[in-house]
C-alpha cells in the first residue's frame, strides 16, 4: 500500500531541503550528500520542478521503508542525484502495462540521460 504525500507536505519538504545547510545529511555516504534540490537539477541541467516532481514520487516510494518524511525525502534525493528520472524508471518497471513498456518518449528520455557526459570529479 503507497502513502501518498500532499502537496504542502512536498511544498515544505522542498522547502527545507533548499535552505538546508549541506552537512546536515540523516544518512551520511549517500549520492546526495551535501547536494540541495537546485544542485541535483544543475547537475543534471534540467529544471527544478522536475526534480521536486520526482522528489514527490520519490518519498511516496520511500514511505514504504519509513515513516519519517525527511528520511525518504533524503533516500530519494539521493537516487535522484545518479538519475533524474529515477522514479519514471521505477514506475515503468513495476507496472509496465499502465502505459507500456516500449513507451518511445521514455526511452529517448533514458537515451537522453545515458548519454549526457558524467561530470568529472573534482577533491
Amino acid at each position: 500500500m503507497a502513502i501518498k504525500i500532499t502537496l504542502g507536505e512536498l511544498r515544505k519538504i522542498v522547502a527545507e531541503e533548499l535552505a538546508a545547510v549541506k552537512a546536515s545529511d540523516i544518512f551520511q555516504g549517500g549520492l546526495g550528500d551535501n547536494m540541495t534540490v537546485a544542485d541535483v537539477a544543475k547537475k543534471h541541467g534540467v529544471p527544478i520542478e522536475q526534480i521536486t516532481n520526482q522528489i514527490k514520487k520519490g518519498v511516496n516510494v520511500e514511505k514504504e521503508h519509513t515513516n519519517d518524511i525527511r528520511s525518504a525525502a533524503e533516500i530519494a534525493l539521493d537516487h535522484l542525484t545518479e538519475d533524474p528520472i529515477y522514479y519514471d524508471k521505477l514506475d515503468k518497471m513495476e507496472n509496465p502495462t499502465k502505459e507500456g513498456v516500449l513507451d518511445k518518449e521514455f526511452w529517448r528520455a533514458i537515451k537522453r540521460v545515458k548519454s549526457k557526459p558524467k561530470p568529472k570529479k573534482t577533491k
